[in-house]
This record gives C-alpha cells, structure tokens and sequence, in this order.
C-alpha cells in the first residue's frame, strides 16, 4: 500500500513495474476494482514468485467482494444480506452499520455517466465493484488490512476478448457487459500485468496453473520482484502460451493491475 511500507509492493526497479502517466491509463479500460487479502505462496507453486503473493484470482486466495454491494439490498430478505455479508468478510453483527453506510455512500456518489444509467444489476457481474468511488469509499470505511486493486484491459485487447467469448461457459457473460461500459481505469500505482482467465463470473490466474515455470523456461520470460509481469509485450505473449499450452477453459489476456491507497477518491 502507498507510503505503509508493506513488503509485497515492490518500488520501481529495472525489473519493476512501469510507472504510467495519468494520461496512459486512458488506453485501459475498468475490469473493476477488488479487495484483496496478500497470501502466503503455497509450497507447491514457483520459487520464481514472492514469498507474499497478491491476485485478483479468488483460486488463490481471498478476493472480494463476492456479492453485489453496489445493488439495492431492499430488494433481499434479511438471510440473503446476511450470507452476502459474510461471503465477503463482514460479521452478521455488523450488517446493520454497513447497509447503513453503503446506503449513504451510494446515495451521495456521482456515478461515472456510463453507470448513472446502467448500474449493474447482480445478476450481471456480482464480483468485484464497477464503480472506483464506491469501491473506495467501502475500502475506506471497512476493508483495511486488504489491498483495493483495480484491472484494466487495453483497449486494442477488446477484439480479442470477443474472439475468446466461447471458452467460458458463460459466454464471458459479466466482463463483456463491465469492459462495454468503456469506463477508464482509474490512475494509481502500477503492479504490473497479470495474465487472467475469466471464468464462470470469476478470475483464473497464470500462477494458479503453475505456468511461470514454463514461460520461464520456454519464453525466458520471468515475473518481477513483485510477482507481476513488467511489460505489456511480455504479458501479451504468456497469455498465448497459456492458451495454446493446455490453460484452463477461460477467456485469458493480460490485465493491467493498479493498487489504491487509502484517500485515493482525492487524487
């Protein structure tokens, strides 16, 4: 996180992630933003990766939230905001304070135009936030100690995308409706590239199918410091291999990964 110190994020070094202008990020478009929890590496994956690991792949570790924070929770039975409050880490007990405050972070929100209209319903992509000033502002009030990250997709990727829409069993149903919305990935710092997979509503990620081995050694491709890959050329060309090399069923292409520290809705 910016200015904490904390050792999964990494500072720019030859081998780092690329510092991007403001204006740089106009060409990436929002796959949204997410909360995650750093993990620890698994015994069982590369070497080549950081002891602490950070995805926006729930495969791996945790990834939220898992339900649709941004819907009208009148329309669910006290049950349902229950569980959907626990899915994502929030005790039933503090439900109240929360439908409180998301009820108030909402209503006083000026939504990106393309969201004023065309807020997504649950059923549409209920992982993750669309909305940045949502997103932060829940981060703010609620989600330390995890990281809010946001994904964007290069623009001349949305081609591809819609050539991958059969190799999820959805019809990459969620994504291509959030990536149709054409909302700019909001600026922050810069992670790297992380190949995903988009799946059932969700992300696979190349470290979760043991592939830095093999780009390693077939491309001489490494990942950074950090664990994310440095350039976009790079991520271009192990997101092929995955496909070609036996990857999971998903629609993969390489993400753009920024992360947001707390105050982030002033920058």
């Amino acid at each position: 996180m910016t200015g904490t110190g904390t050792p999964w994020v990494t500072n720019q070094t030859k081998d780092g992630p690329a510092v991007l202008a403001d204006s740089e990020f106009g060409r990436f478009i929002s796959g949204g933003y997410y909360l995650v929890r750093p993990v620890k590496r698994p015994d069982s994956f590369s070497a080549l990766l950081p002891e602490t690991l950070v995805t926006v792949s729930p495969c791996i570790g945790e990834v939220g939230p898992r339900c649709s924070w941004e819907s009208d929770w009148g329309r669910l039975t006290l049950e349902q905001q229950k569980t959907d409050a626990t899915e994502c880490g929030v005790p039933a007990e503090e439900l109240p304070e929360l439908l409180n405050s998301i009820n108030n972070i909402v209503e006083r929100t000026t939504l990106p135009q393309g969201l004023q209209t065309c807020q997504e319903p649950p059923q549409v992509m209920p992982f993750g936030f669309s909305s940045f000033v949502i997103a932060s502002a829940f981060y703010e009030q609620f989600a330390p100690p995890t990281l809010l990250l946001g994904i964007g997709l290069h623009a001349s990727l949305v081609p591809l995308l819609n050539e991958q829409r059969r190799r999820d069993i959805n019809n990459g149903y969620g994504l291509i409706e959030r990536i149709g919305q054409r909302q700019t990935l909001r600026p922050g710092q810069v992670l790297g590239f992380e190949p995903l997979g988009f799946e059932a509503m969700s992300f696979h990620s190349w470290i979760c199918n043991y592939f830095p081995e093999s780009v390693d050694k077939e491309l001489r491709i490494k990942p950074a410091a950090n664990g994310f890959i440095s350039d976009f050329a790079d991520a271009l060309e192990v997101t092929e291999h995955i496909r070609n090399a036996g990857g999971e069923p998903a629609i993969w292409l390489p993400w753009l990964v920024v992360q947001y520290g707390l105050g982030s809705r002033d920058v």
